[in-house]
């Protein structure tokens, strides 16, 4: 069975709502993997090492085709785009109605030209006509225009609304066809030939794939409790990593350290088998932070140094400066003030 195909038929529903609880927004790197392929039973990704896979997976899911595909649970319609930039900047934006939970979810994508790609869920509506929203398109451009005014509002807070506008090219989103979104066979079989020819590999519950004659990777040395891993062990992963610490149900959570095969190294708290909580991260090229963590990424307080001398000490969110911070370049210059997705304001 092609790739594609386990996919869309191991595609779990309640998995991908579940998943769907909390979420606001991230990358859509990681929207793929922590929600998209989370969603997929059995799913295999050691066949996609060059994840050419994980790509086209990502247009798929970033300009609403897959959700398309998915007919016993999804329709799709009301298409919108805008353009902030001409040169690197733009929004695309679907409705997705679900047909297990009843409810309409508005989703908007940003495009970067660096591919730092980020993909929103601004608002889920269940049963319009119950709450009394009129679900048409002048409710649903109210909700995506106030998202830009928010999102360079905020980047610009020195600056008038008004002043801010005029600087852009589309700012104001406009309804579009399906086909501004979806693109044609040979788009797909020209750009990710690799990813169409992928062959499923099965795995069972347990990760293991059928009949592989591949020696053990795993060893565990600790405690166990109704065949899980909880407490405190080691697991070593064979050419991969290396963690000793705290587990709970098979996942590192508490105090624990966790030594990659590359060279990093993390010594911190963690939850759900996530760095979350106050830690270090060192890198074999000698940089360093120390800091807060969520879900894997630098988020809180924290201070970063550079291998090239550079030093960030500051707030951070979503992995990026974002707050108030202190940026001192090995040549002594220090820049002070609020940063904002990386970037400093003031």
């Amino acid at each position: 069975m092609k790739k594609i195909d386990h996919t869309y038929k191991n595609f779990n529903i309640d998995k991908f709502l579940k998943l769907l609880k909390n979420f606001k927004s991230t990358s859509t790197d990681d929207f793929i993997n922590d929600i998209i392929i989370s969603s997929i039973d059995r799913f295999n990704s050691s066949d996609d090492e060059d994840l050419y896979f994980h790509m086209y997976l990502e247009e798929l899911v970033t300009t609403g085709e897959f959700f398309d595909k998915l007919k016993n649970y999804f329709t799709i319609n009301h298409f919108y785009e805008n353009v902030i930039y001409e040169d690197g900047y733009w929004n695309g934006a679907f409705l997705l109605f679900c047909k297990k939970d009843k409810a309409y979810r508005l989703f908007n994508v940003e495009y970067e030209r660096n591919s730092n790609d980020v993909i929103y869920l601004l608002d889920t509506i269940k049963s319009p006509t119950d709450n009394k929203t009129i679900l048409d398109d002048k409710y649903l451009l109210k909700i995506l225009d106030k998202h830009t005014k928010k999102y360079w509002g905020d980047l610009y807070p020195e600056k008038p609304w008004d002043e801010v506008y005029k600087e852009f090219d589309s700012p104001k989103y406009i309804k579009v066809k399906s086909s501004n979104f979806f693109y044609e066979k040979k788009y797909y079989e020209k750009n990710y030939k690799e990813a169409l020819e992928l062959k499923h590999k099965d795995r069972t519950p347990d990760g293991k794939i059928p009949n592989d004659k591949t020696p053990e990777k795993k060893t565990y040395d600790g405690e166990l409790l109704d065949g899980k891993m909880n407490g405190l062990g080691t697991l070593t992963i064979k050419d991969e990593y290396k963690y000793i610490g705290i587990f709970k149900d098979n996942l590192f959570h508490g105090q624990g350290t966790f030594v990659s095969n590359n060279g990093d190294k993390y010594v911190g708290q963690w939850k759900d088998g996530e760095m979350e909580g106050k830690g270090t991260f060192n890198k074999p090229n000698g940089e360093q932070y120390v800091g807060e963590f969520k879900k894997n990424k630098k988020h809180g307080k924290g201070s970063y140094t550079f291998s090239f001398g550079d030093q960030y000490v500051g707030e951070y969110k979503n992995d990026v400066y974002d707050g108030k911070g202190i940026f001192t370049g090995s040549d002594g210059k220090i820049t002070s003030g609020l940063f904002k997705n990386g970037k400093f304001i003031k």
